[in-house]
């Protein structure tokens, strides 16, 4: 099964940007040791107001298992309260090496 890349880009709502920039260090961290999690990081743009998260997953299905636990604890519902608009979200199949050929 190829690994799984997961791209997630938010914008807060302007009163929640500052409290999210705090939370999302944690998330990440949680991510990281949820099993399945290769790797995962963060980024944030003050400028534009934004919030990336990337992740790397074993497989689809550890990715899968992440999202249903966010959204069973309630994270999900707690961040579509606070944010703008509809996250920019992403999931690729990392089935290819670099050099090798399909």
């Amino acid at each position: 099964m190829p690994q799984e890349l997961a791209i997630l880009i938010i914008r807060p709502l302007d009163e929640y940007f500052e409290e999210l920039v705090d939370e999302f260090p944690s998330m990440v961290e949680e991510a990281k040791q949820f099993p399945g999690c290769i790797d995962a990081f963060l980024a944030i743009s003050h400028k534009r107001k934004e919030i990336l998260v990337q992740h790397r997953w074993k497989n689809r299905d550890a990715q899968n298992e992440y999202l249903a636990w966010r959204g069973e604890r309630g994270d999900l519902m707690r961040l579509s309260e606070r944010i703008k608009e509809e996250p920019f979200f992403r999931s690729y199949s990392l089935d290819i090496s670099p050099g090798q050929k399909r």
